[in-house]
């Protein structure tokens, strides 16, 4: 398993978050990690699978 890669977010915040919520927060991340790269030129790899 890999290592928690927030500082400031628990994962019982997380795990206290509704589906919908979940969602918005992974919509949120992903957009947020794909501008950081773009600004960067990197193409970033498509997802490798879509959550539940």
């Amino acid at each position: 398993m890999e290592p928690w890669p927030f500082d400031t977010i628990t994962p019982e915040e997380i795990d206290a978050l509704t589906d919908e919520e979940k969602q918005g927060l992974d919509a949120a991340v992903a957009a947020y990690i794909g501008e950081c790269l773009r600004r960067r030129g990197v193409d970033p790899a498509p997802p490798t699978s879509t959550p539940a």
